[in-house]
């Protein structure tokens, strides 16, 4: 990775741009093959040899190599092979990147892959532990709140229900016949007086 800024810091000195002017990678790019091509266009318009038909290709000859030596085409031809260069060389680099970057996110997925039914195996089970206990613990409220509703209904001398009833009887001899006590369906008993007896219909 610093490599490849490097490279971008290099091809930013290299074009012609504003001082201070932040450029982003892709506008170095753009301005980089805006410059090399339009240093071909001038290469192409540049005079050719063909257009002096009064010297002799000698003599042509001659004059190039003198001319050659520092000449800014020459300069300008170098500068624009080094830009293809570098060019290159960040794009086979940022290709490098990319392609281990899709790589890594393709080990990522995988694991994802292989963690996270287990994961939801685990959370399941805990949502159904927490149904359970929930559902024990409406049967234990509802159990309570049966209990209290029927020693209201006792307290009450009220009739209960599933098919209860409370009966008071007084103190008698068992087996005695007495017109003062009550006695429960389904039962001949007599007990002393102040309890309250539950007996089933």
């Amino acid at each position: 990775m610093q490599s490849i800024n490097a490279g971008f810091q290099s091809l930013k000195t290299l074009i012609p741009h504003t001082d201070g002017e932040k450029l982003s990678k892709a506008a170095i790019l753009q301005q980089t093959a805006e410059y090399i091509f339009s240093l071909g266009g001038e290469r192409m318009e540049a005079p050719t040899p063909q257009c002096f038909p009064g010297s002799s290709p000698k003599r042509r000859r001659a004059e190039d190599k003198d001319e050659g030596i520092g000449s800014p085409d020459i300069w300008e031809d170098e500068k624009a092979e080094d830009l293809r260069r570098e060019m290159i060389e960040l794009r086979q680099q940022l290709d490098k990147e990319r392609s281990v970057r899709m790589m890594l996110e393709e080990q990522v997925r995988s694991l994802e892959a292989h963690m996270y039914p287990e994961k939801l195996k685990v959370i399941a089970q805990q949502v159904q532990l927490q149904q359970q206990q929930e559902q024990v613990r409406l049967l234990h409220q509802e159990k309570l709140e049966r209990e209290q509703q029927i020693r209201t209904q006792v307290s009450l001398g009220l009739q209960l229900p599933a098919g209860l009833w409370v009966f008071m009887v007084l103190q008698v001899p068992i087996g005695a016949a007495s017109a003062h006590g009550v006695v429960g369906a389904h039962t001949d008993l007599w007990v002393p007086m102040g309890l309250w007896v539950l007996v089933g219909l």
